[in-house]
């Protein structure tokens, strides 16, 4: 029995192998596909960096973007996956975190030149809040050629109020 669950298994994921197709050139993925193949480092307003990392994921059915903040007086990091949603015709992502926090969300185009606004749902505790919360975030992101800007806004009762502002710039560094 073992064998056969093995086998099948194997099966099926040389099938869904063989079904993917690459999103690497796939305007649904826009923008962070245009992150994609670097390293981007950026300056949180209270010091420490943060420095992310793009890539293709599973034969480019995801895209990657992993992330440490350096300079923080506890280790922290994570990782985003972008995907699409075929059903939902959206792009969304899932987001995990060093302390056991996550996210889901979907990344929507506003008028205008490269901006977008990623909204999501996020569950755990934070480096700025400890305590186990959900709490709903919007991320505004503006994606130039060496660089991106990310205003990120929380919600608190009936209205948004900016949390964080960054400007991430391509780094020579590689992960």
């Amino acid at each position: 029995m073992k064998i056969s669950i093995a086998l099948a298994l194997v099966l099926f994921s040389i099938f869904l192998s063989g079904a993917q197709v690459s999103q690497q050139d796939d305007e649904r993925f826009e923008p962070v596909s245009r992150l994609a193949g670097s390293c981007w480092e950026g300056a949180f307003p209270s010091g420490p960096r943060d420095f992310h990392c793009w890539e293709w994921a599973l034969d480019g059915a995801f895209l990657r973007d992993r992330h440490e903040v350096r300079g923080a007086a506890e280790p922290y990091g994570g990782e985003t996956f972008y995907g699409w949603d075929a059903d939902a015709g959206v792009l969304r992502f899932w987001y995990f975190n060093s302390l056991g926090g996550r996210s889901e969300g979907s990344v929507e185009k506003l008028p205008g030149e490269n901006r977008w606004l990623l909204v999501e749902s996020y569950a755990g505790s934070t480096p700025m809040s400890p305590e186990e919360s959900e709490i709903e975030l919007r991320n505004f992101l503006t994606v130039g050629v060496d660089a991106y800007s990310v205003v990120t806004e929380q919600r608190e009762g009936g209205s948004w109020k900016e949390i964080m502002s960054i400007r991430f710039e391509r780094s020579s560094e590689s992960r």
